[in-house]
């Protein structure tokens, strides 16, 4: 079978998993690409597109087994549930950095950032971290909890030997 054609669909806070969606595509040589961001909450709440590629390409990244609003269970088991939050805390807006930009707003794919305070909802906040990376004045970060509980909880899970699995 010639491919020809191809409907990509991602979602992709980051922009990686759109990278890598992009790079298979490319190492594919196809030319007809259809794309359909489900990144941003507008686009997953007007319906489903018309999907008329040869092929489908679905990247998705996995944080904490979510994926948007669902589950995609058995492949976030590397490290235990709720390591974000268990590894790092929810970043916050430094205000002697930020201009008020709304970038961190607009691009949240859980509309987890509260546009007048900037605050995050702890509840909603996938820890995908788009915020951070995203902001131009470099006015939210990363912050990792202790070295210690984050060497402790990933030598006790590290203690179970598990096989690689494939999934297609």
């Amino acid at each position: 079978m010639l491919i020809s054609s191809v409907t990509t669909i991602y979602f992709s806070p980051t922009g990686t998993t759109k990278k890598i969606i992009n790079s298979i595509v490319k190492g594919m040589k196809i030319i007809n690409n259809k794309i359909i961001d489900l990144t941003l909450p507008k686009v997953r709440e007007a319906g489903v597109p018309l999907i008329d590629g040869d092929i489908v390409l679905i990247g998705v990244p996995v944080y904490e087994e979510k994926i948007s609003q669902g589950k995609l269970p058995l492949m976030a088991k590397i490290v235990p549930k709720n390591s974000a939050r268990l590894f790092t805390k929810t970043p916050f807006a430094d205000m002697s950095k930020c201009s008020h930009c709304n970038i961190c707003v607009k691009l949240c794919p859980m509309n987890a950032i509260d546009k007048e305070t900037l605050e995050i909802d702890e509840e909603q906040c996938l820890r995908c971290f788009c915020c951070a990376k995203r902001c131009p004045k470099k006015a939210r970060k990363i912050i990792y909890k202790p070295r210690f509980l984050v060497s402790k909880v990933l030598t006790m899970k590290n203690r179970i030997i598990k096989e690689p699995k494939l999934y297609l």
